[in-house]
């Protein structure tokens, strides 16, 4: 069974009940052009006047062919603001296959063609200032916590004077008088308080990429989600002993399980590389087809004083079809790994997800409170 990460008085769910998408309607639309064939993927003609349906205006809702949010056969997201028209599942899986080929091949030509022009100018580093600032207070806290977590390993020592094992030398005087201790084993010890960690921690966020996390961004998930993810980066990269962890840090979308935001042997040391990953959050929504995966057992495998796998995910299991059950043995496949999975977004607001995984998972109604959550599961790696 996997171990449980006990976080408790969060106070979350009682101190902030409203959510921030009071303003934004997310309702289902069902266009007149719904049996129109489809042509191929296009970008749009872009302008600043709001559109539902059609297949001209980039940015629109509920349309078709053109980039946009809620509508069928685009090759990417784009929102442009106003209440989104969300097309039925039914009809999107209407879709002609070599149409969505088409859409994804597109979305893979852009995406790699932006992440390679990625650079940094002086007002992105301003908005990166601005999701650090955003987290600072719990990035002091959590850089407290990390600097002088305790080792947990137990350590393999010879455990002297036992009344069988391998004769101790050194009580051989001992042994002449009759004593019976004479002995030593080799035996599993708690370490001393102090002493230095042996072996590093081994921990891995992930962090959902998903279709949805940019057409529900209204809500300020994608957005808190990235300025978890500075300071989880800033946090890392201050430590004086950055041996005692290995982390990193991967996206998981419809598209594909494990996305590398951070890999473990390359951790991001320049500011300009720390916003990199954070654009690279910003895009993979905008690009990625309907769906969710993930994976922890690449953790289990590492040599390490403790194994965690942290998730934030907007929880959309429902409408793919992800049982309970499948998320409770997924968290539970390796016993001696944590694992916590912080719950947004839909997931906020469903019932089952912490009956069926008390301690491990977490709901969060307010999107601004996932860097405290985060934090707190962290801390509870010490108890």
């Amino acid at each position: 069974m996997g171990k449980r990460l006990r976080v408790e008085h969060l106070g979350i769910d009682a101190a902030r009940e409203a959510s921030s998408a009071k303003n934004v309607k997310d309702v289902q639309y069902t266009p007149n052009s719904l049996k129109e064939p489809l042509g191929d993927p296009k970008e749009g003609e872009h302008d600043d006047k709001p559109h539902v349906g059609g297949n001209r205006y980039a940015g629109g809702v509920g349309g078709r062919e053109t980039v946009g949010l809620g509508g069928r056969g685009g090759y990417k997201r784009l929102y442009k603001g106003g209440d989104i028209k969300q097309l039925p599942e039914t009809a999107k899986r209407l879709v002609p296959e070599e149409i969505k080929e088409k859409a994804r091949e597109m979305a893979r030509q852009e995406l790699q063609r932006r992440l390679e022009e990625l650079d940094m100018s002086a007002t992105e580093a301003k908005g990166y200032g601005e999701l650090l600032k955003a987290t600072q207070a719990h990035m002091l806290s959590l850089f407290d916590l990390l600097e002088h977590l305790a080792a947990k390993e137990e350590e393999r020592v010879w455990v002297k004077r036992q009344t069988d094992g391998e004769l101790d030398d050194s009580r051989l005087t001992e042994g002449i008088t009759g004593e019976a201790t004479v002995y030593k084993r080799r035996m599993m010890e708690k370490p001393e308080i102090g002493r230095p960690q042996i072996k590093p921690k081994r921990i891995r966020f992930i962090f959902d990429l998903s279709a949805s996390m940019y057409r529900f961004q209204y809500d300020g998930r994608l957005q808190r989600s990235l300025e978890a993810a500075v300071m989880l980066m800033e946090t890392f990269d201050r430590l004086s002993r950055k041996d005692k962890y290995i982390w990193d840090m991967y996206g998981h979308s419809g598209d594909e399980p494990l996305i590398p935001l951070v890999t473990a042997e390359q951790p991001p040391t320049e500011v300009k590389e720390r916003w990199k990953v954070t654009e690279k959050m910003c895009m993979i929504p905008q690009y990625c087809f309907a769906g969710d995966n993930t994976g922890v057992d690449e953790v289990a495998k590492s040599e390490a004083d403790d194994w965690f796998v942290i998730t934030i995910t907007d929880a959309n299991f429902g409408r793919y079809q992800i049982t309970p059950e499948e998320i409770s043995k997924a968290m539970r496949r390796h016993s001696k790994v944590h694992t916590a999975l912080i719950c947004i977004g839909e997931g906020a607001s469903t019932p089952w997800i912490t009956k069926n995984l008390p301690g491990m998972a977490f709901q969060v109604k307010d999107t601004i409170d996932i860097p405290l959550v985060l934090r707190s599961i962290l801390i509870a790696m010490v108890e």
